[in-house]
């Protein structure tokens, strides 16, 4: 029976030492995470305003691709135009020889 209680007080003295090995670990996990989140929030607002930057130029781009797209239509349907009479005023002068 003597040696029960020295047993177990070794294995409290243990268990103790583990609880606090663990509480350390913890804290030093929550700690770095803590400081990580702080060094990364900088890189994320940088990366949202990188985003928003690249989004509104691709925007502008795409209006002036648009603008460009509508230019060459109205020059493409008046070349058209113009060999279409073209062909007509050969084809009328064919006619009369």
């Amino acid at each position: 029976m003597s040696s029960s209680p020295k047993i177990y007080t070794q294995e409290i003295n243990w268990l103790q030492g583990w609880k606090q090995d663990l509480k350390l670990k913890l804290s030093s996990t929550l700690s770095s995470t803590e400081q990580e989140t702080q060094r990364l929030e900088p890189s994320l607002e940088e990366a949202q305003r990188t985003a928003q930057t690249l989004s509104d130029d691709f925007y502008q781009i795409h209006l002036l691709l648009k603008v460009y797209e509508t230019a060459l239509l109205e020059h493409l349907g008046e070349a058209i135009s113009q060999d279409l009479m073209d062909v007509d005023l050969e084809f009328d002068l064919n006619m009369l020889h």
